[in-house]
């Protein structure tokens, strides 16, 4: 499977090559710049041929250039591991970009209801135009968010995908699903490696709490394919990008964490 391999600590996290050696470098010594193989914030990127992927000249990338990370996780989790039908119910706690890619996926497949659980207004907001039915947790009052995602999906989610690497989310996620329900965890918080499990819960269920990286995604088949189901109008993630030129990169970070925007994109 796409994605997996025994050195991938070493190939995407660590900011070198295999033999220690960087593709980048400046007066004071090497730049350790390999994040998930090639890195980012630079005008130019060293990539292995195999992973680069051809796509027609006519296509705005500033648009797409998401789908080769962000989205790709999202609609991945949904399309290659998840795959729910129309009989299905699909749950996404933690709604930015990848979470309403999982979202318009989940809607592309036909699964109802769809439900979304974030804080942010504006990304419940923007879920709702995918279909999805929103929950925010801090205007629950008394009512949990396991119980109102039971109550919304008529007693569990078939399907659940967690995005933001919160233990006590994941947690809830897991709670909420359906009896042999599926929980996708995409969220990675390297300063919180753990999560607390509902050991009862899992077992007497059957219930699956599995990871996927980039949602189990071949970005050689499945970059192309989104484009394709963009251009068919069922994958349609372009209003979730926001451009920025290079030089307001601090804006830019600011604007996502204050969630006034979904998916910036550096622009030089």
């Amino acid at each position: 499977m796409a994605g997996y391999c025994e050195q991938t600590m070493m190939l995407n996290y660590m900011g070198f090559r295999m033999d220690g050696s960087t593709s980048y470098s400046r007066a004071a010594g090497p730049v350790y710049g390999h994040f998930f193989g090639q890195s980012s914030f630079a005008r130019h990127a060293v990539a292995l041929a195999s992973s680069v992927i051809v796509v027609d000249k006519a296509l705005d990338l500033t648009v797409f250039a998401p789908y080769g990370c962000g989205f790709m996780a999202g609609s991945g989790s949904v399309l290659n591991v998840l795959q729910p039908g129309p009989q299905d119910s699909v749950v996404v706690y933690g709604v930015g970009a990848v979470g309403l890619a999982a979202i318009a996926a989940a809607k592309a497949s036909g699964a109802a209801p769809i439900v979304a659980v974030d804080l942010e207004p504006s990304r419940l907001a923007a879920a709702a135009k995918y279909g999805a039915v929103g929950v925010d947790p801090s205007e629950l009052g008394d009512t949990s968010v396991v119980d109102k995602v039971r109550e919304l999906t008529g007693g569990g989610a078939t399907y659940g995908v967690e995005t933001t690497a919160v233990p006590s989310v994941i947690k809830e996620a897991a709670q909420s699903l359906a009896v042999q329900g599926t929980l996708v965890v995409l969220g990675l918080d390297m300063n919180r490696p753990e999560f607390p499990v509902d050991a009862i819960d899992i077992l007497q269920n059957g219930k699956v709490v599995r990871g996927s990286v980039e949602g189990d995604s071949d970005p050689l088949e499945m970059v192309p394919r989104m484009l394709r189901m963009n251009a068919a109008g069922d994958l349609p993630l372009e209003d979730l990008v926001t451009t920025y030129p290079f030089t307001e990169i601090n804006a830019a970070i600011a604007d996502v964490v204050a969630g006034k925007v979904v998916k910036p994109v550096l622009v030089w």
